[in-house]
């Protein structure tokens, strides 16, 4: 072998695969985004444990105008729910088993992602927006945007 010759270069050559990314964006109380270079039919199967959130869905639509969306092939679609899902903590005591059915979405919501072949790369808090009720004798505050989860997958 020559000093010159790549060190690989006795594989064989292997087909190139793109890599798609997604963001599930928990934003607001009430609202869940996806971000990203997916196709309809997996978004069919995200939906589905959404749906079955006890206090129902008030409207699910597609997102056009968002400035990361413009210079790409991304789509954002955008779902808001009845009640505060993001919010549990701070409902009355005879909701709290809300937050079961909350943790059950979520977690068939990562079941499906999963079996579509995506992979949780990382989440994070992606801002600093707090609720503050300066009018109740209690401290309630909450963060109104919540975690952002970042996908990614191999075609």
């Amino acid at each position: 072998m020559n000093i010159h010759t790549p060190i690989f270069s006795d594989l064989p050559a292997t087909d190139q695969r793109s890599l798609s990314t997604l963001i599930v964006s928990l934003s607001e109380t009430n609202q869940l985004r996806f971000i990203g270079n997916f196709d309809d039919r997996e978004l069919e199967d995200f939906m589905e444990p959404l749906r079955y959130y006890p206090f129902g869905i008030r409207g699910e639509f597609w997102e056009n105008d968002i400035m990361a969306l413009r210079q790409n092939y991304d789509r954002c679609y955008k779902v808001e729910f009845k009640m505060r899902p993001w919010a549990i903590l701070h409902y009355p005591d005879e909701y709290r088993n809300l937050g079961w059915h909350v943790m059950s979405m979520v977690c068939n919501l990562f079941y499906k992602m999963e079996s579509q072949g995506w992979k949780v790369n990382c989440s994070g808090d992606v801002s600093s927006i707090y609720y503050r009720n300066s009018s109740s004798s209690s401290s309630s505050s909450y963060s109104i945007d919540t975690h952002s989860w970042f996908l990614s997958k191999i075609k």
